[in-house]
C-alpha cells in the first residue's frame, strides 16, 4: 500500500505547478478587472476551468493509483475500465484545452482602441 501511496503522492505533486500558475491566474485577473474587464474576465473564466481539469486529473491520478484494488473488489470487467478511462481522458483533454482557448481570446480578442492621452504641456 505504501507504494500506492507514493505514486499518489508524485502524481499530485506533479501537477502542483500548474495548480500554482493557474492560481495566480485567478489573482492577477481579479486584481486587473477594472483595468481591462473584459480580458480580466476570460482570464478568470480560464483559470477556474483550468483548476477544474487540474481537480479531474489529479482524481485520475488518485484512482489510476486504486485501480487494481478496485478492479479486484467490485469484479469489474477490464475492458470496461478501459472504456471509461479512454471516455475520462478525452473529457480531460477537452477541458485542458477551454482555458488555452479563453487565454487566447482574452489576449488577442478585440478590445476598445486605446485613447490618446492628451498633450503634456509644462
Amino acid at each position: 500500500m505504501s507504494g500506492v501511496c507514493s505514486l499518489v503522492l508524485a502524481g499530485i505533486v506533479g501537477q502542483l505547478p500548474l495548480v500554482i500558475a493557474l492560481l495566480v491566474g485567478v489573482v492577477m485577473a481579479i486584481r486587473r478587472r477594472a483595468q481591462n474587464p473584459r480580458a480580466a474576465t476570460f482570464a478568470l473564466i480560464a483559470a477556474v476551468v483550468g483548476l477544474l481539469a487540474e481537480a479531474l486529473v489529479i482524481m485520475v491520478v488518485v484512482s489510476s493509483s486504486l485501480l487494481p484494488e478496485i478492479v479486484a473488489s467490485a469484479h469489474v470487467p477490464v475492458a470496461l475500465v478501459g472504456v471509461v478511462y479512454r471516455v475520462v481522458g478525452i473529457f480531460v483533454s477537452l477541458l485542458a484545452a477551454i482555458p488555452w482557448i479563453l487565454i487566447t481570446i482574452a489576449l488577442f480578442g478585440r478590445s476598445k482602441p486605446a485613447q490618446a492621452l492628451p498633450p503634456v504641456t509644462g
